[in-house]
C-alpha cells in the first residue's frame, strides 16, 4: 500500500480499497520512509569498510596464488632447462 502511496495513488482511493485508514496509512509511509533512510545511513557508515575489506581479501587471495606459481615455477623448473 505505501508503495502505490509513493507511486502517486491518492491515500483516499487506496484506503477506500483496503479498508485502512489514511491516517494509518500516512504512518506507515513515514515509518517506510524513515527505515529507508536509515538503512541508507548504515550503508553509507559500513558499506566502505565492507568493500575494503572484500578487497584486501581478495588481494590477498591473489598474492597469494602468485607466490605459489612462482614456488612451482622454481622447484619444478621451467619446460626446457
Amino acid at each position: 500500500m505505501v508503495l502505490r502511496l509513493l507511486k502517486g495513488e491518492s491515500a483516499e482511493s487506496i484506503c477506500r480499497e483496503t479498508g485502512a485508514s489514511v491516517s494509518r496509512l500516512n504512518r506507515w509511509e513515514a515509518k517506510y520512509i524513515a527505515a529507508g533512510e536509515a538503512a541508507l545511513e548504515r550503508k553509507q557508515e559500513h558499506g566502505r569498510s565492507g568493500n575494503s575489506t572484500a578487497i584486501l581479501q581478495w588481494l590477498g587471495v591473489v598474492v597469494l596464488l602468485v607466490i605459489i606459481v612462482v614456488l612451482l615455477t622454481r622447484f619444478l623448473g621451467q619446460p626446457g632447462e
